[in-house]
């Protein structure tokens, strides 16, 4: 009998280490990422907006994250899945384009860069039984950065530093280099935020929206305004929300929208005047709305089905090959196409099926709220780019797919009233 007890004894023990060791790993992941917003601004700074050609603090740091996050799936028992996904990896992204990854810089930091939110995605699902732990860091995460990117932009546009969105001096970015991650990254916030005053009204929820909002609206981007409208009529047309909490946000953002209006005016019309510009010039109103993106499409196809020399590019792609096709090296700067051409039909199924299957897990609610970002994420993403293949927002988008997973599926077990979807302490 003795023998026994001891037994279980010694079993309560191992499990209760295991589980230490996956919490404090929820840790790590938890420090390593929250000084993101920090670390890109300050690398702005330090680079004059930022170079991504060079070596810099930005590439640095993600090495970084590849590097605890590698540490962390290999510190327990890989899953099968993740193997799997990862020898996916290798021969579908890594050794099609072996030759050009060891001769072209560019092409190595986009593939990175692509591989970069599955190795974090990986890092949080590391452990089946770990979802209760990874939803609670992904909350707090989610909770600093809704604070810390807003101001890393307003306390330097304050201090009346920081660089324009644009070369014509239209629009404001702060220190940040990529104003189309920024532009994704800041949408989210501010539906994460804009959600959380909808369900709570109180002074701190209210300001971070603001603070968000106010930041799109700087920015200067298309994209920003249209999901910042999309953002309130969906936080407002949720059945969950009561009629009162409804009428006073909405009048306040009214409100914000007026005075931001009148204290911005110049802001306001010098984008407006570069919006009216490029619409005269443009021959469509899509080529308008997609700032000339969907035209490149066009020449890259037609480069590639008369000139190019290799015949199996639709199946694996051209590397980096396709984007000298605009004449100087660049992307389409919409996900879908420059995935299908950077790694072929094939790489371009893999990824979007991979993303695709957070999309589909089963919520409590048919209509969640992180379905609905999800939905922003892929939207921006086909529309505006630099979600996929983008070291900023790319680890955002990780972030969503994570705790997309961590929300336990319906029929395994009931979902917690602590997490996300329910709680009010949070949202």
């Amino acid at each position: 009998m003795s023998r026994i007890f001891s037994l279980a004894f010694e079993k309560k023990n191992l499990r209760s280490v295991a589980n230490d060791n996956i919490v404090s790993w929820n840790h790590i992941l938890l420090y390593v990422m929250t000084p993101m917003p920090i670390i890109d601004s300050l690398n702005g700074y330090l680079n004059g907006g930022g170079n991504e050609g060079n070596w810099s603090l930005g590439i640095t740091y993600r090495l970084l994250v590849i590097l605890v996050c590698i540490t962390a799936i290999c510190s327990d028992r890989i899953r099968r899945r993740t193997l799997g996904i990862y020898c996916a990896v290798i021969l579908v992204i890594v050794m099609p384009h072996i030759i050009n990854l060891v001769s072209s810089t560019f092409f190595l930091t986009i593939t990175v860069k692509t591989i970069l939110p599955i190795v974090c995605i990986e890092a949080f699902l590391r452990n089946e039984k770990d979802r209760r732990n990874v939803r609670r860091t992904i909350e707090r995460l989610l909770k600093y950065w809704t604070v810390l990117f807003p101001l890393t932009i307003l306390v330097p546009f304050i201090l009346d530093v920081g660089f324009h969105t644009y070369r014509e001096g239209v629009g404001y970015k702060g220190f940040y280099f990529a104003q189309n991650d920024l532009c994704f990254v800041l949408v989210i916030m501010f539906c994460i935020s804009c959600l959380k005053v909808f369900r709570k009204i109180s002074f701190p929820h209210a300001t971070i929206a603001l603070m968000n909002g106010l930041c799109l609206l700087l920015l200067g981007m298309k994209s920003g305004y249209v999901f910042l409208v999309l953002t309130i009529i969906y936080c407002a047309s949720r059945k969950d929300i009561s009629q009162g909490n409804r009428f006073f946000v909405l009048l306040v953002i009214g409100i914000g929208i007026i005075l931001f209006g009148v204290f911005a005016a110049d802001s306001i019309s010098q984008i407006v005047q570069r919006w009216v510009y490029f619409f005269d010039s443009k021959d469509t109103f899509v080529s308008f709305a997609s700032s000339g993106r969907i035209e490149r499409i066009g020449i890259v196809a037609t480069e590639l089905v008369l000139d190019y020399y290799q015949p199996f590019w639709f199946f694996f792609g051209t590397g980096d090959d396709y984007c000298w096709c605009f004449y100087s090296c660049g992307l389409i700067e919409m996900d879908l196409f420059d995935v299908f051409f950077q790694f072929g039909f094939v790489g371009t199924v893999f990824l979007f099926g991979y993303y695709a299957s957070f999309f589909a897990m089963r919520f409590k609610y048919r209509w969640s709220w992180i379905r609905i970002l999800l939905i922003f994420s892929f939207a921006m993403s086909f529309f505006a780019g630099h979600v996929i293949n983008s070291a900023l927002s790319g680890m955002l988008l990780s972030v969503l797919c994570a705790f997309a997973w961590s929300v336990e599926p319906l029929d395994k077990r009931r979902v917690s009233k602590s997490c996300l979807l329910n709680s009010n302490r949070f949202y």
